[in-house]
């Protein structure tokens, strides 16, 4: 039986960052098991709002770059996402507009579920084919 191991967000960033280089090689080594079918790899959503997070603010990429590179991860062979699609969708999304990757996230999410109305007092998801609805008024 193959096994499945979840990933932290700190082996996304070492894996990515190349830094510390020591722990850099043993994800390039974990990460190459899984390509190999060796084994898989589960990453979470949450996984990527804080390696979007720590690359962006720690590490001070561009978006257009951390979005191509996660991009790239998410799509790996023996790599696992519940979110997959979402997570690629609002990573495209977020580095194209004036927004947070939270509210990508948020963006893409609801429209995977069909939901186009959103309880919100955020107007600048309404730029994104979603349709604000303030709980302070009436349904």
């Amino acid at each position: 039986m193959l096994v499945t191991l979840g990933l932290d967000t700190n082996i996304i960033i070492y894996y990515l960052t190349g830094q510390p280089k020591e722990k850099h090689n043993q994800c390039l080594n974990l990460i190459k098991k899984a390509e190999k079918g060796e084994l898989r790899l589960q990453v979470l959503a949450i996984n990527f709002w804080e390696a979007v997070w720590v690359l962006e603010k720690y590490y001070e990429n561009p978006k257009d770059q951390i979005a191509r590179i996660l991009t790239l991860f998410l799509q790996l062979p023996g790599m696992e996402c519940s979110q997959k699609e979402i997570l690629i969708s609002a990573l495209n999304l977020w580095k194209q507009a004036e927004i947070d990757f939270a509210d990508a996230y948020i963006i893409k999410t609801y429209q995977h579920l069909k939901i186009k109305t959103v309880c919100s007092y955020d107007r600048h998801l309404q730029n994104h084919e979603i349709e604000c609805f303030n709980p302070g008024s009436e349904c």
